[in-house]
């Protein structure tokens, strides 16, 4: 762990889905600004400290199946890393969080997205210290212990079921050697 000042230690990297079929920063900013997320000193309103676009940024790319290798698997950082982020309730001033473009339940992320997943998770485990335990899915985040209970109905699958976080950590675990 490393103290980032104002009371901000990374402890954990969360790890979440968009939970659509496509985006972009201009496209989360605007949702989040609807829903009254926090602006950033860059002046995002996305939670997350970081997002991992696919290859559609808009419904009409997506409608037209017009796929763009050119931003599938590309980062692109709303917040930075000493700022509180908007992800995960009760762990905001202790996380890092990075969402992938994609409704993983019943899809797997394109390789574009999962490589730059692991190379930014891994940068952020090194720069901070994390233990590989300590990379969860917000489905995972929200089951720590001392959290508040939530639901069976309203528990997430964030990052997405068919985002494997044992594997996640595993590949992490392997770059560290």
């Amino acid at each position: 762990m490393r103290y980032l000042g104002e009371g901000r230690t990374i402890e954990y990297i969360v790890i979440h889905h968009s939970e659509g079929f496509f985006g972009s920063l201009d496209f989360f900013d605007q949702l989040h600004r609807e829903r009254g997320f926090p602006e950033s000193k860059s002046g995002h309103h996305m939670g997350y400290h970081a997002c991992v676009l696919n290859g559609y940024t808009s419904f009409e790319d997506l409608d037209g199946k017009k796929y763009r290798k050119d931003v599938d698997g590309k980062l692109v950082i709303a917040r930075e890393d000493d700022e509180r982020g908007a992800h995960v309730h009760g762990l905001n001033s202790k996380s890092l969080g990075i969402g992938l473009v994609g409704k993983f339940d019943h899809l797997l992320p394109s390789i574009f997205q999962l490589n730059t997943l692991l190379d930014q998770v891994f940068k952020w485990v090194k720069k901070y210290d994390v233990k590989t335990e300590n990379i969860l899915g917000h489905y995972e985040a929200q089951a720590l212990p001392g959290r508040s209970y939530v639901p069976t109905d309203r528990r997430k699958t964030c990052p997405g079921a068919e985002l494997n976080m044992c594997w996640i950590r595993e590949q992490i675990q392997r770059m560290m050697r």
